[in-house]
């Protein structure tokens, strides 16, 4: 065999040797053949090659066999870095997909309470480092518990859902947290409002229900489903102000609603300024049966009284 024969058959077992493992047909074949073969190439070439080119065919056979190696790696570490890439925006979808579920109601799709407790403490702690105010509104469907009984759950939280969908479309901006509170109660969560931005959204919100014209299901209450609803707004200049503070002012607020014939809203400040520091709004103390048989009617704490309409 004269040296271009024999540089040509080191060409192509060198070539074949390369190239087969990664092709379809040497990736179905069973090792222990790739094997054979190889050794077959090597000792065909050991008897047909001249001593003088073995040592440069071996040298050669090592090197590619590192090369094929090196890249055969990182073929498979690019094959394993896109399937750690598919496999974590997965896990990243259902992981929001999951904290968005614990975070939602699943009946009205609002924001549930374990996100409200979450987010008023945020919004405090926001509050007291900018140094603006926030609202916030306490929302309960007047006469839902006679709703339920004649109607139904199913009606009843149709209503809800409704209700819900309504309050949803009250808000103007993205940072209005709107959320179910617990049964029937709702609450809009609103970061720097003030007092007259935060009554005006919720007489607003107070009319839309009203022209829904829900009809009760029971037959003694006439007229449609309607809201009541307590509105405060805090100013937390201090860290003495807590969220169970808040929380209480605006169920204050919707405390005197309730006691001044429903359909209507309160409004409380939870703190202002003074020189004596931060002032809390308590709910006054009234016994159970002057709660029964009469009716608070005394004004709020800014000296007015806010009638429906």
């Amino acid at each position: 065999m004269d040296l271009g024969a024999q540089h040509a058959l080191i060409a192509v077992a060198l070539t074949a040797g390369s190239v087969l493992p990664f092709t379809s047909v040497g990736k179905r074949t069973p090792e222990w053949i790739k094997v054979a073969a190889l050794l077959l190439v090597c000792f065909y070439l050991v008897g047909e090659v001249e001593k003088s080119l073995m040592l440069e065919l071996l040298w050669r056979c090592a090197v590619l066999v590192v090369l094929g190696c090196l890249a055969y790696g990182l073929i498979l570490l690019h094959g394993y870095r896109k399937k750690l890439k598919s496999l974590d925006q997965y896990l990243t979808q259902k992981n929001d997909e999951l904290m968005r579920l614990a975070l939602q109601d699943h009946l009205t799709k609002l924001a549930n309470r374990r996100h409200f407790d979450y987010q008023i403490g945020v919004e405090i702690s926001r509050a007291q480092r900018v140094g603006q105010p926030f609202a916030l509104l306490m929302i309960d469907v007047d006469h839902f518990k006679s709703y339920n009984d004649h109607g139904g759950h199913l009606r009843g939280d149709a209503c809800l859902v409704q209700i819900a969908d309504a309050l949803r479309k009250s808000v103007r901006r993205p940072e209005d947290l709107v959320a179910r509170y617990g049964g029937e109660e709702f609450v809009i969560l609103m970061p720097g409002a003030h007092l007259e931005d935060a009554i005006e959204i919720a007489e607003n919100m107070r009319l839309a229900i009203q022209e829904m014209a829900l009809p009760y299901t029971d037959p003694r209450r006439a007229g449609p489903v309607t809201v009541s609803v307590g509105v405060t707004v805090a100013h937390p200049v201090h860290h003495t102000v807590t969220a169970a503070d808040v929380i209480e002012a605006a169920d204050t607020g919707l405390y005197q609603a309730k006691h001044s014939g429903r359909n209507c809203i309160r409004a409380i400040p939870c703190c202002f300024r003074s020189e004596g520091g931060v002032h809390l709004v308590r709910r006054p103390r009234v016994p159970s049966a002057v709660r029964a048989n009469s009716p608070s009617t005394s004004p709020d704490i800014l000296g007015r009284t806010l009638k429906s309409r």
